[in-house]
């Protein structure tokens, strides 16, 4: 029963530290007015229009989601922390991989986002999983 609070407890803060950089990444760098988010053709051309800051910006974000999502799952849950952590991961790195890949991003940000997320992910799970907890 503790892995599921742990990997709950895990997706949770990661989504809070997702939709934390949404929101600064939209403050930033807002949606024009005229957008149909709709439509695939409007959205390209605002990622087109996109700066490189912007870019990094997300890539930095998507990074410390994926961080604190295994990082706190593996460390709540008593047994099967690297498991935890792993499940926990999972859902981020899964969206990551579709979104970067359903619209046309630079090169770049696609290799840097998903690489450095899985290698945050990772650090995150055995830096979490390796922690001695007191019973």
């Amino acid at each position: 029963m503790n892995w599921i609070v742990a990997i709950l407890s895990g997706i949770i803060c990661g989504l809070a530290i997702w939709f934390l950089g949404f929101m600064v990444f939209n403050s930033l760098h807002p949606y024009p007015i005229d957008i149909d988010l709709s439509s695939r053709e409007s959205f390209q051309h605002f990622v087109y229009t996109l700066p490189d800051k912007a870019f990094i910006l997300k890539i930095v974000f998507n990074c410390l989601a994926v961080f604190v999502s295994g990082l706190v799952a593996s460390i709540v849950s008593k047994r099967g922390r690297y498991q935890s952590g792993v499940i926990a991961v999972l859902p981020f790195i899964i969206y990551y991989v579709v979104h970067d890949f359903t619209y046309t991003y630079p090169t770049f940000f696609v290799v840097c986002d998903i690489s450095i997320a899985i290698i945050m992910g990772f650090i995150a799970i055995m830096y979490g999983g390796s922690r001695s907890i007191s019973d």
